[in-house]
């Protein structure tokens, strides 16, 4: 009999605490809405409120478990353009195994209640303005398989703990945040790594050597950091790897004479802005499933060489402000090679000194997809500003008027001594008339070719940096001294232009910013 009464109350307690959790997930959802602002019109969770179909009929919630003893295990609110703060009330959501709460607009620190979540397989709070430093008590989620917190404002270290205690992650993206510090090793250890990403940040010293181990990795971003030193050859043993992405750092050495036997599935290299140096070896363009090159600003040497033609999914190539040499008609025969690559969209070639001569006619017979082509413009020189004449001192300000004229130079293709500017119509006029509604009349076709076959959004951003290099171009040229802009304002619009340009004509492949692309494009 008092076997029979202890298994009764059992049975009661594990009932009640059932009710009681149940009760706490529902208090739990509403501390959450209560904190959280909406910045729609209309409330995204009109839902959320007490009704006979219950919480786990709200927008977002999924639940498990049957009638009164259900328990919510997904939290999904993703783009409800939803503000305020994440309350900590958040941690009473014992049974969670997805959080996503990305592309919103929460601020505030990461409650550290999250490390309560001990089902928690999936954390994605990317693309917020959270701030503070990473709660350290999150590695205590040890079931964590995706942790994004890309695209915020976080400061601090990369904990070491993440690497010891969150074994089984696959996911790792901590992007776009002002993190500091070194890269801790123990990240090596994550051996389930497909995806690390640590771009855009403040990090410095060297790329761990066990970063060599971790060989199921296929996407790895340390770009935009502070990085130095030489990337030990263990890293380029990674053979799964599909992106590298480098660029922005201060990395050097050369690149190995067998790369091209080391990586049979990588798509995207960008190694741009560097202190890289040494040949582009010939084997590189071996990487056939290459898409995406970016090898421009460093101090690479030599000849590009022909076999750039077995890169048949190539879509971009930039290879600008290098020492990379052509001087005959051997030397440019990569350009015909190219003529293979039938899904080429961009061609950089822009300021290698070591470039002369003319580019060979074949350069016609490019990709009909080539939006974008830029190399060394022979014949160009500045052009004296009018006051020169009249007796005027050398100054910025003529400075300013050569830089202009150089501009529109550049993007139309049109010298300022052609036979068709006579009287009033000059390059700098020519420039104005057609700003407003006819830019892509004036538009140099070597630089911009082929836009009728690009969608209408890469078609408009492509306008609006035309337009933007055009305008400025338009006011430093201007005949009136005091009109144009100071030397500073303009170097400083020239930068703003390129930036704009570079995200998106540098865009990666996949936005892995994006949790279900990402991770579909590693499954599938």
């Amino acid at each position: 009999m008092a076997t029979h009464t202890h298994s009764v109350s059992l049975v009661l307690f594990v009932l009640s605490s059932a009710l009681a959790a149940g009760a706490n997930d529902e208090a739990a959802l509403h501390a959450f809405k209560v904190a959280a602002i909406s910045g729609r019109n209309g409330d995204p969770l009109a839902s959320w409120n007490s009704s006979l179909s219950g919480y786990c009929s709200w927008e977002g919630v999924r639940c498990r478990g049957r009638g009164r003893h259900q328990r919510v295990v997904a939290l999904s609110l993703p783009s409800y353009q939803l503000t305020g703060v994440l309350s900590p009330a958040i941690g009473n959501l014992t049974s969670l195994r997805t959080l996503n709460l990305s592309k919103n607009s929460f601020s505030g620190d990461i409650p550290a209640s999250l490390g309560r979540l001990h089902h928690l397989h999936v954390l994605d709070l990317s693309r917020n303005s959270f701030s503070g430093e990473v709660p350290t008590n999150l590695t205590s989620c040890i079931n964590l398989t995706i942790l994004n917190l890309n695209f915020n404002q976080l400061h601090g270290c990369v904990s070491s703990e993440i690497g010891d205690k969150l074994a089984g992650l696959r996911f790792l993206g901590l992007a776009k945040n002002n993190l500091t510090g070194t890269i801790p090793a123990s990240l090596g250890n994550l051996s389930s790594l497909i995806i690390l990403q640590l771009g855009f940040n403040q990090l410095e010293g060297i790329i761990p050597p066990i970063f060599g181990v971790m060989r199921g990795i296929q996407f790895l971003d340390l770009a935009f950091n502070n990085l130095s030193g030489e990337p030990l050859l263990s890293l380029y043993n990674l053979t799964s790897l599909r992106e590298l992405e480098l660029q922005g750092n201060m990395l050097q050495g050369s690149i190995p004479a067998d790369i091209g036997s080391r990586f049979p599935s990588m798509q995207v290299i960008g190694f741009f802005s560097n202190q890289f140096t040494g040949p582009i070896p010939a084997s590189f363009f071996n990487l056939t499933a290459l898409q995406l090159i970016d090898l421009s600003e460093n101090r690479f040497s030599g000849r590009v060489q022909r076999t750039v033609g077995r890169l048949h999914a190539l879509r971009h190539l930039e290879l600008s402000r290098n020492t990379l040499e052509a001087d005959d008609r051997e030397g440019w025969e990569f350009i015909t090679s190219l003529s293979n690559c039938s899904q080429l969209e961009h061609l950089g070639l822009y300021r290698n000194a070591a470039f002369t001569g003319q580019l060979p006619s074949t350069i016609s017979n490019l990709s009909t997809n080539l939006q974008f082509l830029r190399f060394d413009a022979t014949g160009i020189s500045g052009r004296i500003p009018t006051e020169y004449g009249e007796g005027s001192s050398i100054s910025t300000i003529g400075d300013v008027y050569s830089l202009g004229i150089l501009l529109l130079e550049m993007f139309t293709g049109l010298n300022p001594t052609n036979d068709m500017f006579r009287g009033s119509m000059d390059l700098h006029k020519f420039s104005a008339d057609a700003l407003s509604n006819r830019i892509w009349e004036i538009a140099d076709t070597s630089m911009w070719l082929h836009t009728d076959t690009r969608d209408s959004t890469t078609r408009s951003r492509m306008e609006k940096c035309l337009v933007s290099v055009i305008s400025l171009g338009i006011s430093c040229s201007d005949k009136q001294p005091k009109e144009r802009k100071s030397i500073q304002d303009a170097a400083v619009e020239m930068h703003a232009i390129r930036d704009s340009y570079i995200k998106f004509a540098r865009s990666p492949v996949v936005d892995y910013g994006d949790i279900e692309t990402a991770m579909s494009c590693v499954t599938g």
